[in-house]
């Protein structure tokens, strides 16, 4: 499940649930906490670092940039 959502969120950013990687970030620390396996805790940890790597590559949209004046004149 977790492969699969952050499959949806590398696509298609609309498709995930709202702060996914917080929820990751949760799954993780109660895997952690339960004792769970290591590839459980790889897939989560991986998931969400793509997903962090992701968000911090995708620029502003262009709506959002303010172009410079030219103060040559």
């Amino acid at each position: 499940m977790v492969t699969a959502l952050v499959e949806a969120g590398l696509a298609e950013g609309d498709a995930v649930p709202p702060n996914l990687v917080g929820r990751l970030r949760d799954l993780e620390r109660f895997v952690i906490e339960a004792g769970g396996d290591r590839q459980s805790l790889q897939v989560i940890a991986s998931g969400r670092r793509l997903l962090e790597i992701r968000s911090m590559s995708n620029p502003p949209p262009s709506s959002t940039i303010t172009p410079p004046t030219d103060r040559s004149s």
